[in-house]
């Protein structure tokens, strides 16, 4: 099931929540509780301060050099709020990675909460912590330009083979596909509470943001220690959304931690990143017996995850395929596949546009038959991505 009038733009999924719901819980994190409308009003707060700090001029590109604070998810609305796109940076990353994103991003200025260094970065940096988030002025904003659907929204750098840096550039069109099918998916609203085990600068976060902030529910954010406890994390915060890779269910095993209904309030489980077997898989339904288990699958050039698989309720139902891994599923809403030499290619609307970098498209995408694709041709929505996954 998809929403065909779903909001356009990042920003959007959030605000319609922050109308309809202003007195409800949007962010927990480090001891500080938002609602909406605050959250709201943060953002829009943030989003003038850093538009005049720019003197007034419409900002490209903003790197967020921010942890789990309310800096961080303040200002990644803002960036949005400003129809600027959002660059992640890592607070634990090397200076020096930091500093080739922000060099290759071409940003334009960095908000930063003091939790990384800033040094070497080349651009501009605005620093901010919590408390003083909170006392920000600024006049009304006014003169910003809202983003369409073909402008960016976030630009993630992985890393290849070679370990440089590779932007992905994702826009406001292929992560509203996305979120249009997952959100209704969720079967979330008001009182829910999802899980923020991602970082910022890895796509799936992004997921955990907007299926809270896009159905009136609460994202939750873990501290470090309460990442490494997860069934107390989700016991403690009373979840109802969960969302991590699979080894984190290794990890609660080798503390004993799944124990039988040890975590009663989830009602939906998502993971991906990492193949899920059956067996971290039942581990994990035995400690969440109410809980929905999904294994999902997506490069970051496929917006989030492209594909899906929901385990039936009842364990003899379960496949049981002879790797013991749960399958990845199928497609999305709208997007195609095409097995070439058993390579899984894939194109459709949550399809990224292309690299940052040109050069990098080579080697990356087949032409629309499925033959070479030529590199001097920006690829068009007919190209196909190969995402280097074998499948049976």
């Amino acid at each position: 099931m998809s929403t065909p009038d779903a909001p356009p733009t990042l920003y959007d999924w959030f605000a319609a929540s922050a109308a309809a719901h202003p007195g409800r819980t949007a962010l927990e994190t480090r001891g500080s509780t938002l609602d909406y409308a605050e959250l709201a009003g943060l953002a829009e707060t943030l989003a003038a301060h850093l538009h005049r700090r720019l003197s007034g001029q419409p900002p490209f590109r903003i790197g967020l050099l921010a942890g789990r604070t309310a800096v961080a998810y303040a200002g990644y609305l803002a960036v949005q709020r400003l129809g600027a796109t959002v660059v992640p940076l890592g607070p634990s990353f090397p200076a020096a990675r930091n500093a080739t994103i922000a060099r290759t991003a071409r940003l334009d200025a960095v908000l930063a909460d003091g939790t990384g260094p800033t040094d070497r970065l080349g651009v501009p940096v605005f620093t901010l912590t919590d408390p003083e988030l909170r006392r920000l002025t600024a006049p009304p904003l006014s003169g910003v330009r809202p983003a369409g659907p073909d402008d960016l929204a976030y630009l993630l750098f992985t890393s290849g083979s070679t370990g440089a840096p590779k932007g992905v550039p994702v826009t406001h069109r292929n992560i509203r596909a996305y979120l249009a099918h997952v959100v209704p998916r969720c079967a979330a609203g008001p009182g829910d509470r999802f899980s923020q085990t991602f970082d910022l600068t890895f796509d799936p976060s992004v997921h955990d943001m907007f299926t809270a902030w896009g159905s009136g529910a609460t994202l939750v954010v873990p501290t470090r220690d309460e990442i490494l406890t997860p069934v107390r994390f989700v016991t403690a915060r009373a979840l109802t959304h969960w969302n991590s890779v699979p080894s984190v269910i290794s990890l609660a095993q080798r503390f004993r931690a799944l124990r039988p209904d040890s975590m009663p309030t989830l009602r939906s489980s998502m993971f991906c990143g990492e193949p899920l077997t059956l067996q971290q898989a039942a581990a994990w339904q035995r400690a969440a017996p109410g809980s929905r288990l999904e294994n999902a699958y997506g490069p970051t050039e496929l917006a989030v995850t492209c594909t899906a698989y929901r385990l039936p309720a009842d364990r003899a139902d379960w496949p049981s395929p002879a790797n013991g891994t749960v399958p990845i599923g199928t497609l999305h809403p709208g997007m195609e596949l095409r097995l070439q030499e058993d390579e899984l290619c894939v194109r459709g609307p949550q399809r990224f546009p292309g690299y940052l970098d040109p050069a990098h498209n080579a080697g990356r995408f087949l032409a629309p038959d499925g033959g070479p694709y030529d590199p001097a041709v920006p690829p068009t929505d007919a190209h196909w991505y190969r995402t280097g996954d074998r499948v049976g």
